[in-house]
């Protein structure tokens, strides 16, 4: 019984130490504009957001432009449609 339970606690840590290891993906959906607003979504390489490595355009006409590379490091500018 002891053999038992010791192995099902290895397979369990083992089991957890997978999930632990592997990170998450940053999501890369754009948040969509307020009607009446255009946006740029500036994208960067790390947490700390000192390298800039992408921008993404959506424009007031609904047309969207993505320029270089996209990350889950994000921040977003709203500019009223003149």
């Amino acid at each position: 019984m002891t053999r038992r339970r010791t192995l099902v606690f290895a397979a369990a840590m083992i089991g957890t130490a997978a999930v632990i290891a592997i990170p998450a993906a940053p999501a890369h959906a754009n948040a969509p504009c307020k009607a009446g607003y255009e946006c740029i979504h500036w994208y960067y390489s790390n947490a700390q957001y000192t390298t800039l490595v992408g921008s993404t355009y959506l424009f007031c006409n609904g047309t969207s432009s993505t320029i270089g590379e996209v990350t889950g490091y994000v921040r977003v500018e709203n500019d009223e449609c003149g």
